[in-house]
């Protein structure tokens, strides 16, 4: 490929693997800036600058992988969860999430707790319910651990979410949407009021 003929140029021109490194850094910087900007007036710039970085994006993940850099693809990984919803490709989201957390690593509890999250949340959307489960439980523990209210109640109003197959679960689910919506409310984060209040309406839905 282009990409790969290019990577060879570079090794080639005495270039150290250090440039790639830089290069995966910057755009996981990018993706955890542009989450912050997607319950802003700007989402729909930084949704579209995203999409106008998905080659650069896929090869600073590919390279994170291939050279164990878990810090990085579990970054990318977190950051993203947002803009693969909104472009409807959660089945390459979890794909990136699966790949990034087999890897034992030693990068901050919060990071992979963000892949966790994003984890449980493409699994739902993609009908997984018990790999769904898996990963918001342990990303409410690590949540919970650091103590992250926003996301544990985050994590806890998607599990609420993923429980909902019948009429108990249906009850239960909103009553933890309600709480986490309490919680987002008592700290003004209005990113996760939007986030929850349209999880409340998917579940009366149901």
């Amino acid at each position: 490929t282009a990409r790969q003929l290019m990577h060879d140029r570079l090794i080639a021109a005495g270039h150290s693997e250090d440039i790639f490194q830089r290069h995966a850094e910057y755009y996981a910087g990018l993706a955890e800036r542009a989450m912050g900007e997607y319950s802003s007036p700007n989402h729909t710039t930084w949704f579209a600058r995203i999409w106008a970085e998905q080659d650069n994006l896929r090869a600073a993940f590919a390279w994170s992988i291939k050279h164990d850099q878990t810090s990085i693809s579990l970054r990318l990984v977190g950051a993203l969860r947002e803009y693969w919803r909104n472009y409807l490709f959660q089945r390459e989201g979890l794909r990136w999430a699966v790949s990034a957390l087999e890897h034992i690593d030693k990068s901050p509890s919060s990071i992979r707790a963000n892949a966790l999250l994003a984890a449980g949340s493409h699994a739902i959307d993609l009908e997984q319910s018990e790999a769904a489960n898996a990963y918001l439980d342990d990303a409410i523990a690590l949540f919970t651990q650091l103590g992250d209210r926003n996301n544990a109640a985050r994590s806890i109003a998607l599990r609420g979410f993923a429980d909902a197959t019948d009429q108990d679960g249906l009850t239960r689910g909103i009553a933890l949407a309600q709480k986490s919506l309490e919680v987002m409310r008592t700290s003004n984060d209005l990113g996760g009021m939007i986030e929850i209040c349209n999880l409340l309406g998917e579940i009366e839905r149901m």
